[in-house]
């Protein structure tokens, strides 16, 4: 943050002059100028929001840290409950065929 608070008057300055360059275009001597440093600054602009962008990235993004990462989580055991939905009761209807039976079942009809 305190890259772009630094570097915010190049961004305005950009801007500023590109009005000027609008406002002074009937003077060929002004206007060329204008036009030039206007081109200049905006490229300088354009490359310290760059710089700045990346200080951010790095910032908020921490694959883009030159650290090591954190150790790996256990990995977590699902194990299933006495819920009705998931009982092996022959009567239930079964929800979750694979999918070749229907297809299989498609077929017949």
């Amino acid at each position: 943050m305190s890259r772009a608070e630094r570097f915010i008057y190049f961004f305005y300055a950009a801007a500023a002059l590109g009005l000027s360059a609008l406002i002074f275009r009937k003077s060929p001597k002004a206007f060329r100028w204008l036009t030039v440093s206007t081109l200049a600054l905006s490229c300088i602009s354009l490359g310290l929001g760059a710089w700045i962008a990346r200080a951010g990235g790095e910032v908020s993004h921490s694959e883009f840290r030159y650290e090591q990462s954190p150790p790996e989580a256990p990995a977590h055991e699902h194990q299933h409950s006495d819920h009705p939905a998931h009982s092996s009761d022959s009567n239930a209807p079964e929800t979750h065929q694979p999918l070749q039976q229907l297809e299989q079942q498609m077929k017949k009809q």
